[in-house]
Formats: structure tokens, C-alpha cells, sequence
């Protein structure tokens, strides 16, 4: 045993000589740093140092009742009089629910992680290769030895206050940790317990023969890689999740069946080891000395009469099946015991006065057997009963969702209370005392449910011919959905034989709205590359004005030179089928709300996609279809859900305001239909916290030789229904310019105060930085919650620092493109996404960029400094990467400069006309105006739903962000500045510089295309697209005609085709 003093050094000369020793594996030091104690619940560690959670994998305390279920193991053995029954009950005890027993507490119900015991010790291996590969004495303390941590998982010296130490991540190599509590104090000579073995994650422990003293052991292993990654890293903290489970086995005596009510004066077990030693984290363990211990809980135990019948509860002669005897929640007498092989000596005594009779007599059964079939095994809780029927019946209920079982430990009903692919099966199993276990099917008569605290349970709705189950939605789903008012139907669209084709035969477009449920169809078509009347629209596949090629940098105005499919070919057909050479299936890869679209798949001639929208889980919400050939997707389409309909009468009106050549007062120009929202929104709402759903399952228990059994049998199950989260400004999808693409949107339920200044960047954060600071600013917006059917397309963060390609965009459209400012290139793809180096639609030409991706008729570059500028005002050619419905496209940023009046790209409020200035309804987190500078017109609103982010910004000629990162947001894709409208436009400007003579006059701007400017600038003179904004986080500011980084994630108001 280590003293103290000797331990901290070791601790010091340990990871040295790690290091020394190591070096070429992990590369382990220990460094001096101020290590400060964080709350249980609120880990947010260094990405250099790990951090732990402690987290608990069993929902029972000693005392907990277990029920008998289908997963309990049951033995029966007969007594030796003949008229009892042993029956022997095997629980799991480690289930993934965060309560644990505290030895301080022993005993006690534990509900929350608050009562894990205040400190755990912790070792650590690390080792290359495969962890199973190593006998179980080369595994060593070579990293961390017997480390004492707190709860919150902070390293802490023997007295409790925070060590002035930490570890490093070595940065390769692997790491094993291995955690116990309650933890060993090497210098604590009054602990006879337990023991920590001496730079070795092993562990000695001998039951106490106190039973009320004895001491429930737990265990927690995670392995990670060198460079803090790996499956036991908590995703959003960046913490090693460690799970501590019950180490030991757990003993308890309870009532049979038929079991007469009296007085228990002795419950002895004798026979077994009383000590041994595990690798911790490991299910064996080696018992030492001899299998001689005996422990005993020597008290007077009343088991009152209360059973099944028609007598009074005091009259009653029969105890209750199931109480507790010993193990309750307040005597203190579970036994943990060390887990072994129950030999032939092993038995319990149990010593008993019966009240109808005054009989007394002691009961001796032997639990063990000479060929080690018997077994305590670690994790595991024993439940020893009397029964005077040799007969155990165990009813069964399984509820399964597409296949596999669904559980109340691991899995949650969703917030809109519909789920498909719903099957149910009940049996009962029959154990019997010297005979087979049996299995009686028995049909459900009646399923209902309760909801939360409710006390009446209702039938559920389910349909065994669909397995369809429907149960109450959340609140908040309601209220979106009466949105549609009668636009949803009885009938819906369409029919599984004969789907509804919501291009009509006429338009097509990457987007379409639905308002009902049903069965739909849509064409495997490219966009808009099908017009109104049916034929081919070339217009939308084919560049119009192309790009200027020169070899005067003035007039050198390169883009695109065709638009391409997926495998960045030029489109030659409309038809999708034709242009790839056919293709394979359809798939459903994302969807903001669960179970709504489903059952997506291609016609028999595989010339349209198909898919269903369920009637009960139809709100306002977002899908993404796509189709594929051999696994690649080729093409994908937004399935918008929403009660708006967009008819003439909803649209606003607005008039651009320019300047003609040789004026100096803005005059108006075109007219402008705007949509009533952006595209892809949803309304705001509110929060519908999670709640518990109780199924009730009942069937009629008719079972051959079962004697005196109830005929009604009914199980209970209960369900955590999801939440929905708060969406205070609404939400919707986001795009980078120039991809057809919806992005998953964003959400927040805190608002900031108006003009919060420099508290912008502290109030209501929602991640700390690595230090612990709040971050707000970039990361002031969750992520909108969403729901996959295939793992492999959720959405998220793509894996291009140098840019993607049009053909990429097209082939993972659930893909939100981030790239670095400084790459190995030179190309600034931060602000940037798209890179067509390489391919034929693109003439590798530097300055080349891309600004006929939503307007195939633009003549070049727009620009954020003048009301003059051609590009600003051209006729959109709507493109097939047009991300708008049938009959809308994204219009040019002349549409958004009437609102306001100005002769200027961008002013605070303040400088706009006092007629319209756009006022912030905090409320609503809204910016409400006129669609007229003057202040006539009609109202219109733009909600701050904010962006998706580009990304942080790198170090120069580096791949360290120069900005604070949040672990939580480690290799993800995140939303951004929720005080924000940025509304993007089909024109993409800026990115000019002067071209100069000798003298230094200027003749005329060339375009910089997305390379950095040699002069090594990073920001103002790269090509960016055109933005209507409204900003609140600092002061009111407004801009009708301003410029924003094309990666951007941005908000779309369509406009009317005219």
C-alpha cells in the first residue's frame, strides 16, 4: 500500500517515464496548470487535455424493487419437504440509466448524479495495437495511476481541492482508461475493503461480514485514440464518457407465490468466497481464500398478508408475490457479494414463523452445484424467493418498430406521436420446476396509454393491416399543424396505385410544396429543365452570356461554361435518366420532421420518384429526396411542407429603385412579386418539453396447469416522447449560392437584448470556448433537430478544405461545404465553397468564377457600391441549381432596393427615410416594414433566422483556427448571429480590383476570381453575392444592396417569375 506522498510522486514519475518509455506510441507528458472544478452536468474541457463525464449505466439502487421480466433468467428448485419451491430470479442491473448507489447513502433510492459517490479513482494504458491482444498483467498504469477525481471528472489531491496537474492528450498511439468508485485512498489504513494495485488497473475487494456496512462497487472503462477521438468521446462536449456500472453481484430475498404472511427471524448464506480481485472494467473476476464465508442478517422481518383475492388486505393469509423481504429501500440489507462459481457448499437458511399457523421452522436450500453450471456474475442482481407453486409465470409484451424491439431504456416516440412499421406480440413464459421452459402465445385484448401524470387510460389508435400507432402529438406539433386548417384532407393526394404529380406535366423545379398528405410523384427531370408548356427548357441548362475572355485584364471576365450533372458532365437532357444512362433507386436522406415522408422509391419505369407524406405527421417542416445510380445520388429535390400557398394575392409587390446613366437620384425600376416568407420556413413556436407516455397491455392469461392464476394479465411500459425545442424567430432552409441544395435550418429560444453591444458576444451563449468562457456571436443557434432513415446521409460538415465541385454539390446534397481560408491552393474557400479546377465546365482560369450558376442570362459581376451596375438589375434566366418551386425563382438584388429609399448600399436605420424604417418586433423576432421606401405598399416581415456558417477562420498559411472553437462543435457544421436576415440574390458581385497605369491613374477593375490578392489580404476583394440585410446585434443596421461570402448558408425570398 502506497502512502500518500509516495503516490504523488509516483504520479509525477509515472507519466515521465510514459513519456520516456512511450514516446513512439503516445508521447504522454504531464503539464502544471490551473485546473479549475466545473459543475457535473457542464463539462466543456481543453481540446490538448482530457476531461471526463461520469455518467451511470443502471437504473437500480440497493433497495430498488426489480420486476420480473422477459429478460429475467429463472431457476426453480424443489425443497426438501415438498411443499416450497426455491425460485431464483437473475436481473441485469447495468441498463443505461444515470442513477447509482453511494456508499454514504447505502440503501437509499438514488435519483439523480448528485448522489455518485464524490470521488472515483482513475488509471490509464496506453498502448498501440489492439487492446485484446495484451495479457491481462502487461496492461500497466503507464499513463495515469490511481488518480483521485472528482464527480465532475477534475483531477483533485487527497484532501479534495483542485490539482495543480493535468494530462495531455499524447496525440497518437491508444488509451484505455479504467475508473472505479467509491475511490482508495492508498494511506487510509482503516479500509479493509477495497484496494488498488500498485501501477496496475487491478482491484481487490472483500465483502464486509456487516452486511449493513458492505459496499457497492462500480466500474467504468473508455477507450479513446491519442488524439482524444474515438467512440468514448461524448459528442458535444469532447469528454471521455465514463459509464460506471455495478461491479459486484447483488443478493435480495422477496415473497413467492402462495406464500403464507409471518415473521422472518434469520437470513443466513453461507458457503461462498468472501474476497477477490478483477481487472477493473473486466466480467471476470478471481476469488481468493476459501468458499467458507458466511454472512447473516439476523432481525425480525414482518411479512404481512396483502396477496391477490377477495378477502380484506388484513385478512388476507397470502403475502403479496413479490415483496421485498430483505433488500428493501430502507433495511440496508442487500448483499453485494464478489461474483463466482456457486459450489456445493453454498446455501441459504432461512428461518420462519408462519402467522396462520404459529409454525416455525428453518428452510435450508442449496443454491450451488459440483459442476460450476451456478453462477453470481458482476452486474447482475439475484432475487431469492418461497413459493408454494412450483409454477412461475412471466408475461410478456414486446412492441417493435421496423423489426427490432422497441424499448423504454433506448429508444424515444416521436414528438408528432405517429410511428410506422409498428408490430406487437405478447406470450407468456411458463417455468416449471424440473422441466423445459415453455412458451404460451397469448393475443393482446386491449392496448391504451396515459399521458404524463394522467390517471385514465384511452385506447390507442393502431391499425394492424398498416402497423401504423398513433398516440397524442406534443402541443406545439398541434399548433403547427392547425395551420393547414382544411388543406388537409380526409382522402389526401393521390393514391399508392395512382400518386399525384406535383409537376402537374407542366413546370418542374428542385422544390415543391405540399399542403396535404397522400401519395406524390414528381419527374426525374433537372430543376427547371422542364417549362410550363411541357417541352425542354434549354434557357435552364445553358449558359446565355458567357463569361468574356480576355487578354485585357479589364474586360477578362471568365465563368462557367455549361452547367453538369453529378458526375461533372455537360447536360445534354433534361430527362435525369437519359443524361446518366439510367438509374437505380430513390431514398429519402433527411427530414425535419419524423415520419413524415416515407416509403420513397421509383416508378416501374423508373422515369418518376414517388414517396408518401403520412397524414398524422404532416406539419410545416422540410424533406430531402433524392435519386441514385448504384449507390451514387444523381440528382435530389426539397419536399417543402407548409400551409402557404402562395397564391397572386399573397405576394408583394416591390419596385427596384437604380440610377440611369447620368443621374444622380434614384429613379424606379422593375416591378417584383415577393413571396410572403423565405423558402423552406416554418412559424415560430414555442417549446414542447419531453414527456412519458405509459402503453397498458392487457391479455387474458389462459394457461394449461396454472391453478388459481388472475384472468386479466396487464404490463405497463413507459416511453419518453421527444421535445420540441423553441424556434423564437421560425426557421428555415438555408443555401449557399449557387446550389440547388437545402441545408438543414437553424433555431434558438433566447433572444438577445436590441443592440446588445459588446454583451452580444456573452448574453445567452449556448457553448463555451475550451477555457470556459461563453462564446455567443458565431454560435448563438442550435441546430434544427432532424431525423435520417440512412445513417450515411446526415446531414452535415463536408470534408473540403479546398473547395467542391458542381458535380459534388449535386452528388451529397446533404453536404454543407466548409473550407479554409488559407489552403495549401491559395484559393480563399472559406468564403468560397465552390473549386471547378480540373473539370471542362471550367477553364481553369484563376480569375474564373462562377456567377451564371442562378442566372444563366447574367453578363458578369454585380456590385455592392452602385445603384448603376448592369448585373444588379439583369432578368433572372432562372437555372435547374435554382433552388425555388414551379413558377419562382431567386431574384436579383434590385428586387430588395425599393424597401428602403436609400442612395447608398447600406446605412444604420437611422439614414433610411423615416416613412419605412424596418422596425424590430422582439416578440417575434422579426424585422417588420413596407414594401415601399415611402411607406406604402404592403407589410412585409423578414424573420432573423440568421445563417449556417462558413467556418472559422484559420491562422495565416495554417490549419489552426484563429477564432474559438467550441469542442461541441469539433468537426460539425453550425448556425450562426441569431439577430440576422441575410436574404441572398441571384447575383453574385464584388471581387474587383483596380487596374492602374504608371502614373497611377485607373483604367478600369479586373475580377480577383476566389485566389487571395498578392498582396496577401484575406477578406474585401474576393467575390461575394449580393444580400438584402437586416442586422440588430450591435445597432440596427440595414443594407438593400450589400455583399456577403458565397459560403455562406443564407435565407431565400422567392420572387414570381414574370
Amino acid at each position: 500500500m502506497m502512502s500518500t506522498t509516495r503516490q504523488r510522486d509516483f504520479i509525477s514519475m509515472n507519466v515521465f517515464r510514459h513519456a520516456m518509455k512511450c514516446a513512439a506510441v503516445c508521447l504522454a507528458t504531464a503539464v502544471l496548470a490551473a485546473c479549475e472544478d466545473t459543475t457535473f452536468d457542464n463539462l466543456k474541457g481543453p481540446a490538448d487535455s482530457p476531461v471526463f463525464e461520469v455518467s451511470l449505466a443502471s437504473s437500480w439502487s440497493a433497495g430498488t424493487p426489480v420486476k420480473r421480466s422477459e429478460d429475467t433468467g429463472i431457476t426453480i428448485k424443489t425443497l426438501k419437504k415438498g411443499e416450497l419451491y426455491l425460485v431464483t430470479e437473475e436481473h441485469e442491473l447495468n441498463d443505461s440509466v444515470m442513477t447509482v448507489s453511494d456508499m454514504k447513502s447505502r440503501g437509499a433510492q438514488v435519483n439523480t448524479k448528485d448522489d455518485f459517490p464524490d470521488y472515483f479513482g482513475l488509471t490509464a494504458f496506453c498502448y498501440t495495437g489492439n487492446i485484446d491482444e495484451f495479457e491481462e498483467n502487461d496492461i500497466t498504469a503507464n499513463f495515469a495511476n490511481n488518480l483521485k477525481m472528482s464527480k465532475s471528472g477534475v483531477m483533485v489531491n487527497e484532501d479534495g481541492t483542485p490539482s495543480d496537474r493535468k494530462l495531455d492528450w499524447p496525440g497518437s498511439g491508444n488509451i484505455r482508461f479504467y475508473a472505479y468508485a467509491p475511490y482508495y485512498n492508498p494511506g487510509d489504513a482503516t479500509n479493509k475493503e477495497l484496494s488498488h494495485a500498485d501501477n496496475s488497473p487491478h482491484i481487490s475487494f472483500t465483502v464486509n461480514t456487516d452486511v449493513k456496512k458492505q459496499t457497492d462497487l462500480l466500474t467504468a472503462v473508455a477507450t479513446c485514440k491519442g488524439d482524444g477521438t474515438g467512440d468514448d468521446i461524448i459528442s458535444g462536449s469532447g469528454a471521455v464518457n465514463l459509464s460506471f456500472g455495478h461491479a459486484l453481484s447483488a443478493i435480495t430475498f422477496k415473497a413467492g407465490d402462495a406464500m403464507l404472511a409471518g415473521t422472518i427471524t434469520k437470513i443466513k448464506l453461507s458457503g461462498v468466497y468472501g474476497s477477490g480481485s478483477t481487472l477493473i472494467g473486466s466480467d471476470k473476476w478471481t476469488t481468493t481464500g476459501r468458499a467458507d464465508a458466511t454472512y447473516e442478517v439476523a432481525t425480525e422481518i414482518i411479512i404481512a398478508g396483502g396477496g391477490s383475492g377477495d378477502t380484506p388486505d388484513g385478512e388476507n393469509p397470502y403475502v403479496k408475490p413479490g415483496t421485498p423481504i430483505a433488500g428493501t429501500s430502507s433495511d440496508e440489507l442487500t448483499m453485494f457479494m464478489i461474483p463466482q462459481t456457486l459450489g456445493p457448499d453454498a446455501k441459504i437458511e432461512i428461518t420462519i414463523t408462519e402467522k396462520l399457523t404459529g409454525k416455525s421452522y428453518t428452510l435450508t436450500a442449496g443454491i450451488g452445484s459440483s459442476d460450476g453450471s451456478r453462477k453470481w456474475l458482476p452486474g447482475k442482481l439475484y432475487a431469492y424467493s418461497l413459493s408454494s407453486t412450483g409454477m412461475i409465470l412471466t408475461p410478456v409484451f414486446n412492441m417493435k418498430h421496423k423489426g427490432k424491439e422497441f424499448t423504454e431504456k433506448t429508444d424515444t416516440f416521436p414528438f408528432s406521436g405517429f410511428l410506422t412499421d409498428v408490430e406487437f406480440e405478447s406470450y407468456v413464459k411458463v417455468v416449471q420446476a424440473d422441466k423445459e421452459e415453455t412458451v404460451v402465445k397469448q393475443p393482446l385484448s386491449n392496448i391504451t396509454y396515459k399521458v404524463g401524470d394522467e390517471t385514465t387510460f384511452k385506447p390507442v389508435t393502431y391499425d394492424k393491416d398498416t402497423k401504423e400507432l398513433l398516440l397524442p402529438p406534443q402541443p406545439v406539433f398541434e399548433e403547427l399543424r392547425d395551420k393547414f386548417g382544411t388543406q388537409i384532407t380526409e382522402a389526401g393526394k393521390g393514391t399508392s396505385g395512382n400518386p399525384f404529380d406535383l409537376s402537374g406535366g407542366g413546370e418542374t423545379a428542385n422544390c415543391y410544396m405540399i399542403h396535404d398528405h397522400g401519395y406524390y410523384k414528381l419527374p426525374l427531370i433537372y430543376g427547371n429543365a422542364r417549362n410550363s408548356a411541357g417541352a425542354t427548357n434549354t434557357a435552364s441548362y445553358t449558359v446565355k452570356k458567357p463569361g468574356m475572355i480576355s487578354d485585357n485584364p479589364i474586360y477578362h471576365r471568365p465563368s462557367i461554361q455549361y452547367f453538369v450533372d453529378h458526375a461533372n458532365r455537360k447536360i445534354e437532357h433534361m430527362d435525369i435518366p437519359t443524361q446518366t444512362g439510367g438509374v437505380t433507386d430513390a431514398v429519402l436522406l433527411w427530414q425535419d420532421v419524423p415520419g413524415m415522408v416515407s416509403d420513397v422509391k421509383l416508378t416501374n419505369d423508373k422515369k418518376f420518384l414517388t414517396f408518401k407524406v403520412n397524414r398524422h405527421a404532416l406539419n410545416q417542416g422540410n424533406a430531402v429526396v433524392a435519386v441514385r445510380k448504384d449507390g451514387v445520388i444523381v440528382w435530389s429535390w426539397h419536399i417543402w411542407a407548409t400551409y402557404q400557398k402562395w397564391e397572386q394575392g399573397d405576394l408583394i409587390k416591390t419596385t427596384a429603385r437604380k440610377k440611369n446613366p447620368g443621374d444622380t437620384q434614384l429613379t424606379d425600376g422593375d416591378d417584383y412579386y415577393l413571396t410572403p416568407c423565405n423558402l423552406g420556413y416554418s412559424d415560430r413556436h414555442g417549446k414542447s418539453p419531453k414527456r412519458k407516455i405509459v402503453l397498458r397491455c392487457e391479455f387474458d392469461l389462459k394457461v394449461p396447469g396454472a391453478g388459481s392464476q388472475a384472468k386479466k394479465i396487464s404490463k405497463d411500459i413507459t416511453f419518453w416522447q421527444s421535445e420540441i425545442l423553441a424556434s423564437l424567430g421560425g426557421d428555415n432552409t438555408y443555401y449557399q449560392w449557387g446550389r440547388k441544395d437545402p441545408m438543414l435550418p437553424g433555431i434558438y429560444d433566447k433572444i438577445d437584448p436590441q443592440h446588445a453591444g459588446d454583451d452580444y458576444y456573452t448574453a445567452n451563449a449556448y457553448y463555451q470556448s475550451e477555457s470556459g468562457e461563453k462564446l455567443s456571436g458565431d454560435f448563438t443557434m442550435l441546430n434544427k433537430p432532424f431525423f435520417v432513415d440512412d445513417e450515411q446521409y446526415r446531414f452535415g460538415k463536408g470534408d473540403n478544405p479546398d473547395g467542391a465541385s458542381f458535380g459534388e454539390s449535386i452528388r451529397f446534397p446533404y453536404v454543407f461545404f466548409m473550407g479554409n481560408n488559407h489552403s495549401n491552393t491559395g484559393y480563399n474557400y472559406r468564403a468560397y465553397w465552390h473549386n471547378g479546377h480540373g473539370f471542362g465546365y471550367w477553364n481553369n482560369d484563376d480569375k474564373c468564377v462562377y456567377y451564371h450558376a442562378w442566372n444563366s442570362n447574367s453578363s458578369g459581376l454585380g456590385s455592392s457600391s452602385s445603384f448603376d451596375n448592369v448585373a444588379n438589375y439583369e432578368t433572372v434566366t432562372k437555372t435547374i441549381y435554382d433552388p425555388c418551386p414551379p413558377g419562382y425563382c431567386v431574384p436579383p438584388v434590385a428586387a430588395f432596393t425599393g424597401m428602403l429609399g436609400a442612395n447608398r448600399p447600406s446605412y444604420g436605420i437611422d439614414g433610411f427615410p423615416d416613412g419605412n424604417k424596418p422596425q424590430w418586433d422582439e416578440s417575434t423576432a422579426c424585422w417588420r416594414l413596407n414594401s415601399k421606401y415611402d411607406g406604402t405598399g404592403s407589410p412585409i416581415f423578414f424573420p432573423a433566422t440568421g445563417v449556417r456558417d462558413m467556418n472559422v477562420r484559420m491562422k495565416a498559411n495554417s490549419t489552426v483556427p484563429s477564432t474559438k472553437l467550441p469542442l461541441a462543435l469539433k468537426g460539425q457544421t453550425w448556425c450562426s448571429f441569431r439577430m440576422i436576415a441575410y436574404i441572398t440574390t441571384s447575383v453574385l458581385g464584388g471581387g474587383l480590383s483596380a487596374v492602374k497605369d504608371d502614373k497611377d491613374n485607373v483604367l478600369g477593375y479586373e475580377i480577383n476570381g476566389p485566389k487571395f490578392p498578392t498582396d496577401g489580404s484575406d477578406g474585401s476583394t474576393k467575390p461575394q453575392n449580393m444580400i438584402f440585410y437586416l442586422d440588430n446585434r450591435y445597432a440596427p443596421t440595414a443594407g438593400p444592396m450589400a455583399s456577403s461570402n458565397a459560403s455562406y448558408g443564407f435565407s431565400v425570398r422567392p420572387a414570381k417569375i414574370q
